[in-house]
């Protein structure tokens, strides 16, 4: 370099002290340029949240029919409801109509009014008599949101509706900022109903980011992927399916992390809770081959569709606890919407390590999305000894069938 500068200064009226100090204010200004991008990407790896992946995009197997399980089911996420808003969601291959009232409740209803069939998900809410009612877009006749029955006509004798003028209200609740519904072939009322996060009922934690995917798959099929530890050795517990992936999204090359599992074990809770499946697992990740954290995995399975996660990571003397809510959506019997949502501190570092296991979780599960695109759910599915898990679940699931297994597990040549 020095002798550069001197070249230069033969050839130009600078002293060599002006061009040394032009090299360093080049320099200086390079370094800043690169501090500058080092903080926007760090910023950008923090601040960044949602990760989703439409795998609907590409041809998956055809072959479930349904039915649909009993349960409670994440039909929408709480953000997407304001108070005083309507909202039409498609599951089940029907449509339903969520209303927010003004105490901030939800409720749950058939989507056509009882007068002409107009779909009152194009309606408002309105106050009738200090009660909280949809409003039909069409000859606005108004039904209360609590029970459906219709309060007001505006252009009929005393504003009275027929006797009989009701929309069928579902029983809905919202946890952990899902909006569920609960469906039962045979009309039971709810059996039970979902856990919170403890974060959330303590006020501990707060949202942080979310994954999603849609897939065109049967729900049992995602369920059943908890059951399955011998998939943990065989998709998951290498360097490609955690390391290349996130090492990738992070833009660190390949394979500089790794991720591994041990301790798998699931099973069904006992009653009264055997509405609930239980997963554990402990796993260790690397990163230049050396071991970096160590984490506790804890994921209750509470009916077919809905699941709190816990994870105690322990990474250089600190121990980090994130916790996940997971709601599965059957938007059809061949298509469901998975949404994972993830729960922090609310330090920076502690958002650091979320947004670490946020990556870690999507490329992980990017190893299952293909599989469970082009499976079927197996009728007669034959089970080592060391699977004995995947048929306690199997015979854990069949209660929310309600008899109905052989319409929904396939031989091999259906």
């Amino acid at each position: 370099m020095a002798l550069i500068i001197r070249e230069i200064a033969s050839y130009s009226s600078l002293s060599l002290l002006d061009l040394i100090l032009i090299n360093v204010f080049i320099l200086t200004i390079q370094l800043l340029l690169k501090l500058l991008k080092i903080t926007y990407c760090g910023l950008r790896f923090i601040l960044t949240d949602d990760l989703c992946k439409d795998y609907t995009t590409e041809e998956g197997n055809r072959l479930s029919d349904g039915p649909y399980p009993n349960g409670w089911m994440p039909v929408a996420e709480s953000e997407q409801l304001n108070i005083g808003t309507v909202l039409k969601v498609r599951v089940r291959d029907r449509d339903f109509v969520l209303v927010r009232d003004s105490n901030g409740k939800v409720h749950a209803m058939d989507p056509y009014c009882p007068h002409n069939g107009a779909h009152l998900g194009g309606g408002d809410v309105v106050k009738i008599r200090g009660e909280d009612c949809i409003r039909c877009p069409f000859h606005e006749w108004s039904f209360r949101a609590e029970d459906g029955v219709c309060v007001d006509v505006p252009y009929a004798k005393e504003r009275k509706a027929p006797k009989g003028s009701t929309v069928k209200i579902w029983p809905c609740v919202e946890v952990n900022n899902f909006i569920c519904i609960w469906f039962h072939s045979k009309g039971i009322g709810p059996e039970w109903f979902p856990d919170t996060l403890k974060g959330l009922k303590n006020n501990e934690k707060i949202y942080y980011s979310r994954i999603e995917y849609l897939l065109n798959c049967d729900a049992y099929l995602i369920s059943e992927n908890t059951s399955d530890l011998s998939h943990f050795k065989t998709i998951h517990d290498k360097p490609s399916s955690f390391g290349r992936k996130t090492a990738r999204l992070l833009g660190l090359g390949e394979q500089l992390m790794e991720q591994t599992f041990q301790q798998l074990s699931w099973k069904p809770v006992e009653k009264p809770d055997d509405h609930k499946g239980l997963l554990e697992y402990k796993s260790y990740f690397k990163f230049l081959g050396f071991r970096i954290a160590e984490g506790h995995f804890h994921s209750i399975q509470t009916g077919p569709f809905m699941f709190t996660l816990y994870l105690q990571v322990k990474s250089m003397g600190l121990n980090f606890t994130q916790e996940m809510a997971l709601g599965l959506t059957s938007i059809h019997a061949n298509r469901q919407k998975f949404v994972l949502r993830m729960y922090t501190d609310r330090d920076y570092l502690s958002k650091i390590i979320c947004r670490l296991i946020q990556l870690g979780f999507y490329s992980t599960i990017q190893g299952d999305c293909p599989i469970w695109q082009n499976m079927i759910s197996l009728k007669n599915s034959i089970y080592l000894r060391e699977e004995k898990s995947m048929a306690n679940h199997r015979r854990w699931y069949t209660q929310f069938l309600d008899g109905s297994e052989a319409c929904h597990f396939k031989d091999a040549n259906d």
